[in-house]
């Protein structure tokens, strides 16, 4: 649990990790740690824990819906 929190506080996609196993390992932290992806911190959050090249692209869109966040940036990738 402990390794989980320490995870949340910095969320990296890393080289050669794909926008879909990013996503699907912060909804698994979120859950665990009763965190909701309705919030603008936990998008902005998911954001950054981009590529930088996705993260510009995306806060270009003004995006406010965690789901729609991750299917552009899949589109992006």
């Amino acid at each position: 649990m402990q390794q989980v929190v320490i995870d949340w506080q910095h969320p990296r996609q890393g080289k050669g990790k794909s926008v879909q196993k990013l996503t699907q390992e912060f909804r698994k932290k979120a859950l665990v740690l009763g965190i909701s992806l309705d919030t603008r911190e936990t998008l902005l959050k998911n954001i950054g824990s981009l590529h930088s090249y996705l993260q510009h692209t995306l806060l270009m869109f003004k995006l406010d819906d965690f789901d729609e966040v991750c299917v552009q940036a899949i589109h992006i990738e």
